[in-house]
């Protein structure tokens, strides 16, 4: 029986790619290695705070280096990954909690307050997080690190434990939530490594569009190989621009509306975008003339 699981994976790359940069953050770079202490004590303190194997930990936040430490610490810990959009309403948010029974809320700062107000609703929340300085009753995330050991854990999840809950968008209903067990997860990545151009292990991935939905699908991927990463907590056309000349990123995961939104200010002037190798599109169809365009930027 397969053991494989996405934490087995991501304990994988931080030993084995341990002094490649893993996040690049503004001037800092944090390597594998020093991302797999953090994720460590990401996992550890989650349990310190009372969680256990198969609890439903949940992430409402904004793209953040954070937010992929968290993900990571879920994954590696044996939690279960609950990422509903942080564009929703509080009563959506609310609701997601409630149904998955999530035991632990990591929150960005920007959701402190809102949660706070409906706090009295979530029943099954015993621990709520802020990555960011807390309000009265909630851990920071700097607590929480020191909560934790940046020893590895005794023993990873298995390949068919549960691995995340992902929501449905509730088109014909209240939001439902997917299961999706490691095994689920690791086929995933590694058809993705098929079908996607090549995942080279110098590879620079910018994550533009939302860690809770489709950049986040994407990443461990690339994680896998190797890849670095650069987070950017909003989508600004001239910033991405800019981020791409400065750090010679070569992967981009968009939505069409990005990309078309990138068109005008990447079309003006004289922009360097040769180091882009791979734009993975996709939660819609994209109009012909508009991938002929961007084909014609990017290459």
């Amino acid at each position: 029986m397969s053991t494989v699981s996405v934490g087995s994976i991501l304990e994988a790359s931080y030993s084995r790619y341990a002094r490649r940069p893993a996040l690049l953050d503004g001037d800092a770079t944090v390597t594998y290695a020093e991302l797999g202490s953090r994720v460590h004590r990401v996992a550890s303190g989650l349990r310190a705070l009372g969680a256990v194997k198969g609890d439903r930990v949940a992430i409402v936040s904004g793209n953040s280096p954070s937010f992929i430490e968290v993900a990571h610490g879920v994954f590696v810990g044996g939690f279960v990954l609950v990422a509903p959009s942080g564009k929703l309403h509080p009563n959506e948010i609310c609701h997601i909690l409630e149904d998955c029974g999530a035991r632990v809320v990591v929150v960005g700062p920007e959701w402190a307050e809102p949660i706070a107000a409906v706090r009295s609703r979530l029943t099954s929340v015993e621990q709520i997080v802020v990555l960011g300085e807390p309000p009265a009753g909630m851990t920071g995330y700097a607590g929480l690190l020191e909560l934790g050991s940046p020893e590895p854990p005794q023993s990873l999840p298995g390949a068919d434990d549960l691995c995340a809950l992902l929501y449905t968008s509730g088109t014909t209903g209240m939001p439902k939530g997917a299961m999706l067990t490691h095994r689920n997860w690791a086929a995933m990545i590694r058809n993705s490594m098929i079908e996607l151009p090549p995942i080279e292990t110098d590879d620079i991935v910018l994550h533009v569009a939302p860690l809770s939905h489709f950049s986040g699908y994407v990443a461990p991927t690339y994680f896998a190989r190797g890849a670095a990463h650069v987070v950017h907590g909003s989508f600004d056309p001239p910033a991405v621009i800019d981020a791409i000349e400065r750090h010679r990123i070569t992967v981009m995961p968009l939505v069409p509306t990005m990309l078309n939104m990138l068109l005008p200010d990447a079309e003006r002037g004289s922009h360097d975008f040769s180091s882009m190798r791979t734009i993975v599109y996709g939660g819609s169809s994209i109009a012909p003339d508009r991938l002929a365009r961007a084909v014609g930027v990017f290459g």
